[in-house]
């Protein structure tokens, strides 16, 4: 079972409006993640941290909230030797 995200928040409230997926990258490891970000009717703050290194990810305040924060991987392509 997967480990669940670091997540604090000040506030959790009813989102509105249109979600979008948003994708971050931690400036320590390089971990990516992606989350989804909604408006909410309060201000609401919040800080995500990595979950291979612990480094604060993204730091939030104000109308919008993230969450459903997951883990992503990325296929890397090799180039080809010329």
């Amino acid at each position: 079972m997967p480990a669940r995200p670091s997540i604090k928040r000040e506030n959790s409230r009813i989102a509105t409006g249109a979600k979008i997926i948003v994708v971050f990258c931690c400036a320590n490891c390089n971990a990516g993640y992606k989350a989804t970000q909604c408006r909410q009717v309060l201000q609401d703050v919040g800080t995500f941290r990595c979950q291979v290194c612990g480094v604060e990810v993204y730091s939030w305040s104000g109308d919008y909230d993230y969450i459903d924060w997951t883990a992503i991987k990325a296929k890397l392509k090799r180039r080809k030797k010329r």
